[in-house]
């Protein structure tokens, strides 16, 4: 129910879905995944982060790119640079042309003093990106590799 009120706009009906469905299974992997995506859609990212930082305890289902991709930026923002890795690469697994997880993965990577790692990923973001040339994403992306390279 919290998904169909999400899609339809209403975020606060869907945090309230959300929550019930978690006061019903706390550990109901779907309702704890789209309530902190929710939340950090909303930049209340500590909240967010609450729900998933032991997310390695809870029973992973199979989950889309975009969910993994999101978590991912939670993890990131928060600073757990391995978690984000690890949800970045999954959903790279289950997308391989997703230019978007391609480009946040090479920044965790650049960030964990990954070198290598960083320049592959920005080589496949750009590899994959089908969105304007004179994107920031774009100037962003080769400005990191030619500092990278050197």
């Amino acid at each position: 129910m919290g998904t169909a009120y999400a899609k339809a706009g209403d975020n606060s009906l869907a945090e309230n879905a959300f929550r019930r469905a978690l006061e019903i299974n706390t550990d109901y992997p779907p309702s704890r995944v789209n309530l902190a995506i929710l939340l950090k859609d909303e930049d209340r990212l500590e909240e967010a982060y609450s729900l998933i930082e032991n997310f390695r305890e809870l029973k992973i289902g199979t989950f889309t790119a975009e969910v993994y991709y999101n978590l991912g930026a939670i993890f990131a923002r928060k600073g757990v640079l391995d978690w984000a890795i690890f949800n970045y690469g999954q959903a790279i697994n289950r997308r391989p042309d997703y230019p978007e997880a391609y480009f946040n993965l090479a920044l965790v990577y650049r960030k964990a003093g990954k070198s290598p790692e960083a320049i592959r990923s920005f080589e496949r973001f750009l590899d994959h990106w089908h969105g304007p040339s004179d994107s920031p994403f774009v100037a962003e992306a080769k400005r990191n590799l030619l500092e990278l390279v050197r």
